[in-house]
């Protein structure tokens, strides 16, 4: 089943070329389209996260196409354009909650277009809205089951303070916001879940969670957490490419037709730097770099053709670009570039599933396999899939671990043996870990001194995800 769930990634991965490539052609041109594609190709972003069984790419992917579409229909509008733009942006919607930040800038890119518009095409374009709205809510409902959908807004059981609202300074007597109100008495024309869904992920962010940056802990995020991730976790000729796309700007402006790839990557980006809550995942950035490598495409443009100087620094950036990718590859997911020392050093300055998200296992089972020496360790690692299932025999934390005896030794009272340590905990993270019934266990990385292994010499390493480690007796 999961190799079956990461084969279902693979349509994303090449849907999101395919649409990356076509929309930097009606731009640009040919040539450009060839570099809006190699960019998405070498990306480690989307090599890395392109092979698990999650949402990343598929939303990437889902995000640029909906918005290719919706500029399609601006430029050519009809109802078959229309309809087939809102059937895309529902699955959009679908996909992941943080791609409702595209909603705004598309219609914005509407009214500005349509504000010079005769009367006749403004009228036309509000019914193809329309109709874009709907199907897009159909969709939506129809991926529900068409269940809890007309439920009044008022009756809709919140939890963020966004949309709750306290008695008498008691939060546990919080409430709907909109109950009794006017707003509250409108039923909602979509599913009560996904309203529900949306709001535990406001919350989340509100809460703030345990997050990890540069060598530091805290109990929330930072403003800058999203930009620092695609800084280290880009190649140097991505990022080289951005920067030359921006001075691009100065010998060929920005045309009107280039705005709705650059707002889509700008709200993304300013958006998520907003959500301060957490700094735990920069895969959340994954929507804005589609609509970034069509922007630095133009780099190849017919218009800027007399700057052969600059088109050749881009196919040169670009060329690194691939052999720092390449060179890292398949455990892309842990790619960190060379300016920061690489992914052996990443987990110093991001951890979890910038790093580590057991992706790693049936490399670990085959470097047990060389190394027999070291029989069933104890394995360590923050993930929810069984190590048995990739052919990796060892020990899991217990479901109550019992914190090792109080000693000064060396070994800081761990007993005995092999161990096998996820980098993430190798950094303090209290991220839960797999016990030995398949449970996880919350409490191991605070019983267990694990920090205690990084004074001692690594007996070996395995991809850039697991430390093995010998504690002598």
């Amino acid at each position: 089943m999961f190799t079956i769930a990461r084969w279902m990634c693979i349509p994303f991965v090449l849907l999101g070329g395919y649409v990356v490539g076509l929309w930097a052609r009606e731009l640009y041109g040919a040539k450009p389209s060839v570099v809006a594609v190699a960019t998405w190709v070498v990306c480690p972003w989307v090599l890395g996260h392109g092979a698990l069984g999650t949402t990343d790419v598929a939303s990437a992917a889902l995000g640029v196409s909906a918005a290719y579409l919706f500029w399609r229909w601006q430029r050519l509008p009809s109802w078959p354009s229309a309809l087939v733009a809102g059937f895309v942006i529902g699955v959009m919607l679908v996909s992941k909650f943080s791609l409702l930040i595209l909603i705004p800038v598309l219609c914005g890119q509407w009214l500005f277009t349509t504000c010079r518009a005769s009367g006749m095409r403004f009228q036309c374009d509000v019914y193809h809205v329309i109709g874009m709205a709907v199907v897009s809510a159909a969709v939506i409902n129809a991926s529900y089951g068409f269940d809890g959908i007309m439920v009044p807004l008022g009756k809709i059981p919140f939890v963020s303070k966004a949309l709750t609202t306290s008695h008498a300074g008691d939060p546990a007597a919080a409430g709907n916001r909109f109950s009794g109100t006017l707003v509250g008495r409108c039923p909602m024309p979509i599913p009560r879940e996904y309203l529900v869904g949306l709001d535990l992920q406001k919350r989340d962010f509100e809460r703030g969670l345990a997050s990890y940056a540069y060598g530091e802990w805290r109990n929330r995020g930072w403003w800058w957490y999203y930009l620092f991730a695609l800084a280290v976790k880009t190649p140097i000729g991505v990022l080289g490419l951005y920067v030359m796309a921006a001075a691009s700007c100065v010998v060929l402006r920005v045309q009107r037709e280039e705005l709705l790839p650059l707002a889509c990557a700008a709200s993304v980006l300013v958006a998520l730097s907003f959500q301060t809550g957490f700094g735990v995942h920069g895969r959340y950035i994954l929507p804005a770099l589609p609509f970034l490598y069509i922007f630095v495409s133009r780099l190849m443009s017919e218009s800027i053709r007399h700057f052969r100087v600059l088109r050749i620094a881009s196919v040169t950036m670009l060329a690194a670009a691939a052999v720092e990718s390449a060179c890292i590859y398949p455990h892309s997911l842990s790619f960190f570039n060379i300016a920061f020392g690489g992914p052996s050093h990443g987990y110093r300055y991001l951890a979890d599933s910038n790093v580590s998200w057991g992706q790693d296992l049936f490399f670990l089972e085959a470097w047990l396999r060389k190394h027999p020496e070291v029989a069933e360790p104890n394995l360590l690692y923050a993930g929810v899939v069984n190590p048995s299932l990739a052919g990796v025999r060892c020990r899991l934390p217990q479901s109550q671990p019992v914190p090792p005896p109080v000693s000064n030794d060396e070994n800081g009272g761990l007993e005995a043996g092999w161990y096998v340590i996820d980098v993430n905990y190798l950094v303090g993270s209290q991220a839960p870990a797999l016990g030995e019934n398949g449970e996880l266990v919350w409490s191991v990385s605070s019983d267990y001194d694990w920090i205690a292994f990084t004074a001692m010499e690594p007996y070996g390493r395995v991809a850039y995800s697991f430390v093995v480690y010998r504690v002598e007796r």
